[in-house]
Parts: C-alpha cells; structure tokens; sequence
C-alpha cells in the first residue's frame, strides 16, 4: 500500500472513511451515508462529498473500501473468499471499479464460513477488514477476537489466518 491511502468503511447504514498515512489517521469523516440510505445518489457521489478535500491535497492516494459496499446491494459484488483466511488471500480477491474522480477503486470481499456439521454458511463484510489489522499482533497459536455490535462476531485466527467465526444477534438486546 502507499505511504497515504483513504480507508473506507461503508456499511449498510453507516459510512466511515479515514486518510491514512503510514499507521497513522490524519483525518476522518463518518455519515448515515450507508449503502440502504442512498437516497438516489449514486455511489461515487457520496464519496466525493465525504473525500474531495482529501483527494484534492493527495491525488494519487488510492481507495480501498469494504464492508456492504461490496454486496450484491452495493457498488460491486465483491464474492467471499472462505476460511481459513489470511490477509493475502483477502488482498489476491480485492476487486476494482472504475470511478470518475478517484481511480480504481478497491473493495475487499467478505468471508464465509460453512459450519460442516449443520450446513450453515455464516459470513462476514467489512469484520475480516478490521481483523486483518490485528492478525500480525496476535499469537501464532491462537486467539478469539469479538467484535461486538448489532451482529456481534466472535472470531478465532490462528497462524495469521480467520480461521473460524460465528455471528450472534445478542448485540440486538442492547
């Protein structure tokens, strides 16, 4: 990645997007602009508004997106990429789309995980990206990470991988 890329972080009721440079954020915006309140404004025109000014001092900074934007719903359907996942698998499946005023634009797919012993896939967009900042700090032989939130994830990785996760409504009670 370059030195100053935008991050974006669109969801399906929230977007959150943040100049980075290095390790460092140097600045931030976050909107109820969410993939379902649209409004009829097209994609790249919520972009623009939130991120000119950023584009406008780094013009050559790229943009990476995940979360909902890579639904069926979103700008592109990114497809998953299924455990056991590692950051490079993410990175070989990023997808691109064109846009006016920012480039090639990437979104990160998702990932799956098929629970074998009751044939149910669970799946995730936008938590393998905040994942992937931890992995490189996390022991090799394994840990549990949660993500709270409305769909709460309970993530296990182990040797630089997502290896398994499970998603639970409890965020819902609260």
């Amino acid at each position: 990645m370059p030195d100053v890329f935008i991050a974006v972080d669109w969801g399906s009721t929230n977007f959150r997007a943040r100049l980075v440079e290095g390790n460092r954020v140097l600045d931030s915006v976050e909107s109820p602009d969410g993939i379902r309140n649209r409004d009829g404004r097209d994609y790249e025109s919520i972009l623009e508004s939130h991120c000119a000014p950023w584009r406008e001092r780094h013009p050559n900074a790229p943009v990476l997106m995940s979360g909902m934007i890579g639904s069926r719903e979103g700008w592109r359907e990114a497809p998953y990429v299924s455990t056991p996942a590692a950051i490079s698998d993410l990175a070989a499946n990023v997808i691109t789309v064109p846009s006016r005023n920012f480039g090639e634009i990437g979104i990160v797919p998702g990932v799956r995980h098929d629970i074998e012993t009751s044939g149910v896939t669970d799946v995730m967009r936008g938590e393998e990206t905040q994942v992937a900042g931890l992995l490189a700090s996390l022991p090799a032989e394994g840990a549990t990470v949660c993500l709270p939130g409305t769909h709460s994830k309970w993530i296990h990785c182990r040797e630089g991988r997502i290896q398994i996760f499970r998603t639970w409504l409890t965020g819902e009670a609260f």
